[in-house]
């Protein structure tokens, strides 16, 4: 599924966002706003 709207595209999640989105989720700026902080992630829990 891909949105567009204006500049916005919101589209299904591939793995090629894993290693991103590992940084955002083991960054503890980021984990300070977000509901899983208590969680550790590793690549193979976010596939």
């Amino acid at each position: 599924m891909k949105i567009e709207k204006d500049e916005i595209t919101i589209r299904d999640f591939t793995e090629t966002d894993l290693p991103l989105m590992f940084k955002w989720l083991t960054d503890k700026r980021v984990l300070e706003y977000y509901e899983g902080r208590d969680v550790r992630f590793t690549m193979d829990t976010l596939s």
